[in-house]
């Protein structure tokens, strides 16, 4: 069984269904099992099968992030951050959630040039952005 169900089951490499599955009448020994499932990470285990001894499995998958986070800093510091066009807050800022891709940060502080940068969101990674601005 898994959770979530419905995920992909292979015994020793061979597909042998979807969770929840039972799968009888194997001969005695070690097997590999991978269960899988888009978006999930995939989950691996051994299972020793006995005479006469129903072994049960039971994967709890874990999903695969779909969102990233942004550190943006500036010097000077407390500059306005926009991201996508949104404003965010004022730097130092963390910004969460995002989803993966490519994004527009804009930083802007009175008194000095704008700060664009055009850049690349991973799935459950931070990106860094430290923007050192420029006086006018």
């Amino acid at each position: 069984n898994s959770t979530p169900s419905n995920a992909k089951a292979y015994l020793g490499g061979a597909y042998r269904g979807r969770t929840p599955l039972t799968i009888s009448n194997l001969e005695i020994g070690e097997y590999q099992i991978k269960i899988s499932k888009d978006g999930y990470y995939d989950w691996y285990s051994t299972v020793r099968v006995k005479q006469n001894i129903t072994a049960q499995v039971f994967a709890q998958l874990e999903p695969i992030p779909r969102t990233g986070s942004l550190y943006v800093t500036s010097s000077p510091r407390y500059a306005r951050v926009f991201l996508d066009g949104i404003e965010q807050g004022i730097t130092p800022l963390t910004i969460a959630d995002i989803e993966m891709g490519w994004h527009e940060v804009v930083i802007i502080k009175e008194y000095y040039r704008a700060y664009v940068e055009y850049l690349y969101i991973y799935a459950g990674e931070e990106t860094e952005v430290e923007a050192d601005l420029d006086r006018i």
